[in-house]
């Protein structure tokens, strides 16, 4: 029996990672087991029978690649989920949520059907309290590692991580399988960051592998921002507040892209760069729980954050900053016309506080909207960034006339020379196949046409579809 990779997500799309990868005695491995964002229909079946997988691995927190590991062991999953520490420890934040969120969604409908308030409320009760328990019983299984060393799984397996710069924690991985008469290497890229990433440590470089699944977000694009991520705040603050005269609302993740956007605030009031006497708000239940993991997790953090807190002692602290927690708060502020920064999830729009604000704001002519991250194509946020003139959110249509500002500058994934370069460790004559994952189809089409310029062989996997590995 041949080893053969099998992508049940991300499979010419972007989210929703999961790849399953079978050695030839029958053991298999499932890397990532994702939610795929944006998509306003059920997730499909995960296509496998998760009581025959063996083990778990997780490159890094996010929901697009761990939010499904509750159903997999609600399905009979048994095994360990092995990460880094910074990744069980943010997954924990993040499937909690979650639970909570599947929870209202599903109960919400049943209360449309419910006869009564009460009878609703009682069926919210019970799905909270079941999708907890997913989670919490998911959580007892990880198992965290140490990057750079390697770990010998079974007397033919052994695994080693890389830190990649995505998101703290987040890693790529080799799978060194031995056979009969060879021994294959197998590396998984998770999602890649970048170089010089504010509050990360740059990637480490990616050993020689037979086969690699590569990741291709951003392939056929490069980043075009090359000033420092403190200019260009800065720059999108004095327009919005000192020219427009409203409020910056930046839309982040409240996992990654919240925190780093934190370090670059508190860098430009450390440097007395922002504007006097204007508060800054995060609106995110969930961001303050995962900056507390930052602030826990100093050894993971990057050499500019390392270097901030030795001098001020904190990098996500500073005196006009205001940590939400109260929705009326939230209303309240989002009534609000006069100058703030204010930054809530989700990043794409999808839901959270982020929608309140929206509701107040987007028919705020003195407004600005500041993208700093990816959206995924049906989500909100793809609909107001590609110039749809009214929005509807939670079931109320606003006229968009807030002001649309977008920079690359926090792209959390590596770009086409990004990429290449992450292929390009190891050479063609050694590299068998690369496989391209996590992206749009003229993203991978486009990496792939310069892969295959660069004499690499390179094949985009569709859906359910087994790959030999020989």
């Amino acid at each position: 029996m041949p080893i053969t990779l099998t992508s049940w997500g991300a499979a010419q799309q972007v989210t929703g990672s999961m790849h399953l990868l079978e050695l030839s005695d029958g053991f298999r491995i499932l890397i990532d087991c994702g939610l795929e964002m944006g998509s306003k229909g059920q997730e499909t079946a995960l296509g496998f029978d998760p009581t025959t997988i063996n083990l778990v691995f997780l490159t890094h927190a996010h929901m697009d690649h761990s939010g499904r590991l509750p159903e997999l062991v609600r399905e009979g999953y048994r095994g360990d989920i092995l990460c880094t520490e910074p990744t069980m420890e943010l997954s924990a934040v993040l499937l909690r949520d979650s639970a909570m969120l599947q929870a209202k969604r599903m109960a919400n409908d049943l209360h449309g059907r419910a006869k009564g308030r009460k009878k609703g409320d009682q069926a919210f009760r019970k799905l909270t309290h079941r999708l907890e328990q997913d989670a919490e019983h998911c959580l007892r299984q990880f198992h965290p590692l140490r990057p750079e060393k390697a770990y010998r799984i079974r007397q033919n397996l052994q695994i080693t991580l890389y830190p990649c710069s995505h998101l703290l924690g987040a890693v790529s991985a080799v799978f060194e399988i031995k056979e009969t008469d060879q021994t294959l290497r197998i590396g998984f890229s998770g999602d890649l960051g970048r170089f010089n990433y504010p509050g990360l440590p740059d990637p480490r470089p990616f050993p020689e592998v037979d086969y690699l699944v590569c990741e291709s977000t951003y392939g056929g694009v490069n980043h075009q921002e090359t000033r420092p991520p403190t200019m260009v705040v800065e720059e999108f603050i004095r327009q919005a507040l000192e020219l427009e005269g409203g409020q910056l609302i930046v839309p982040a993740f409240s996992v990654g892209r919240t925190q780093t956007f934190l370090l670059v605030l508190q860098q430009l009031y450390e440097e007395d760069k922002l504007p006097l006497d204007v508060p800054v708000y995060v609106d995110s239940p969930m961001a303050i729980l995962s900056t507390e993991v930052y602030r826990q997790m100093e050894d993971w953090l990057g050499r500019d954050a390392l270097n901030m807190i030795s001098m001020y002692g904190d990098v996500f602290s500073f005196k006009r900053l205001r940590f939400i927690q109260n929705i009326g708060q939230s209303r309240k502020i989002a009534a609000e016309y006069r100058p703030s920064i204010l930054i809530s999830a989700s990043g794409m729009l999808e839901g959270g506080r982020i929608h309140i604000h929206l509701k107040e704001q987007l028919q705020n002519s003195r407004a600005s909207i500041l993208f700093i991250g990816y959206m995924a194509e049906g989500s909100l946020g793809r609909k107001l960034a590609d110039g749809e003139k009214y929005l509807t959110v939670d079931g109320r249509t606003v006229e968009v006339r807030a002001r649309l500002c977008y920079t690359d500058v926090f792209s959390g994934h590596a770009d086409h020379n990004g990429l290449m370069r992450f292929v390009s460790q190891t050479p063609p004559s050694r590299l068998r196949r690369v496989f391209l994952v996590h992206g749009e189809p003229d993203r991978m089409e486009a990496l792939a046409d310069d892969l295959e310029k660069n004499g690499y062989k390179v094949t985009l996997p569709t859906k359910g579809k087994s790959y030999t590995l020989d």
